[in-house]
């Protein structure tokens, strides 16, 4: 597969560098669509990998209890069966901090399928914002969290983690979200997968609540962000100005967010077509068959 020029706002010479116009656009109430798909997700074979995330509501979306791998997706046997099945081509070649490679060179539909296939559900932003917020506030001994066996995470298990994902340092690394955005009459709106309060997956369309509708690169603040993100995980209209290269959600693109050495980037106009071994992405799973 030929490689796009641009991922994320990143070209394959510098990382995350700002490569479309800003885009002003009125934000719309948001509206439900048609009922969902679903499916069903797994049972957790290694549950001391995977942070719990409490119940909680964003907007109209009950989450129940969701675990969150620590690490982005490896090659494991099931991966490299599900990729065979497809004729996917992966790419190993990029480690996190710990030496734990990852699974790269999938573009966002491939990344969902795998993910889905093998059972899990990916993140959506707003998971994401609550997975890195948990995180941060976990690293700073702000509060406990703990593992899907319910064991205490150790804070210098989450600052590594938290330090993998938003640290500015080499080699870039990346993941994917599950939001796609899309244009209905000019109204802007998301599609993503949300594990609802009763375990099940669901693929909702809605339109996004009030947002920073232009791009800041740089910059937004990090922490601002996480503390008030909207109910889709986006950063509010007001959000503070800071280091954080932002994108703009645009039609026809998909969410995703990553570091390298310059700049850490929250992008909402990545090119669903490209590929990269740095993008990797993350697997998630409901609590209701946590174990």
């Amino acid at each position: 597969m030929k490689l796009p020029k641009q991922i994320f706002g990143i070209n394959t010479e510098e990382a995350l560098r700002k490569y479309l116009e800003e885009a002003r656009r009125e934000p719309p109430k948001r509206e439900e669509t048609t009922p969902p798909s679903q499916i069903t997700l797994p049972s957790l074979t290694a549950p001391q990998e995977y942070l719990h995330l409490p119940p909680v509501t964003h907007g109209k979306h009950e989450y129940g209890d969701v675990y969150v791998h620590l690490h982005r997706l490896g090659a494991t046997s099931e991966v490299t069966q599900v990729c065979k099945q497809h004729n996917y081509t992966i790419e190993t070649t990029v480690a996190e901090n710990n030496g734990h490679t990852y699974v790269g060179g999938l573009n966002h539909s491939q990344a969902m399928t795998l993910v889905k296939e093998l059972k899990y559900a990916p993140l959506n932003l707003r998971r994401g914002v609550d997975f890195l917020k948990e995180l941060r506030d976990g690293a700073s001994g702000r509060k406990i969290v703990h593992d899907a066996a319910g064991n205490v995470i150790t804070p210098k298990t989450l600052i590594e983690v938290y330090k993998e994902i938003t640290e500015v340092r080499r080699p870039w690394r990346a993941e994917w979200f599950s939001d796609r955005c899309n244009t209905q009459k000019k109204t802007m709106r998301v599609t993503y997968d949300v594990v609802n309060a009763q375990g099940a997956l669901e693929e909702v369309t809605e339109d996004l609540d009030p947002y920073l509708t232009r791009d800041k690169a740089p910059g937004i603040d990090l922490d601002d962000w996480l503390d008030r993100a909207t109910a889709q995980g986006l950063p509010p209209e007001d959000v503070q100005r800071g280091s954080l290269h932002y994108w703009c959600p645009r039609a026809d693109r998909v969410g995703g967010f990553g570091a390298d050495a310059d700049r850490l980037g929250l992008s909402c106009d990545g090119d669903p077509r490209g590929s990269y071994a740095a993008v990797g992405v993350r697997l998630s799973a409901a609590g209701a068959q946590k174990i």
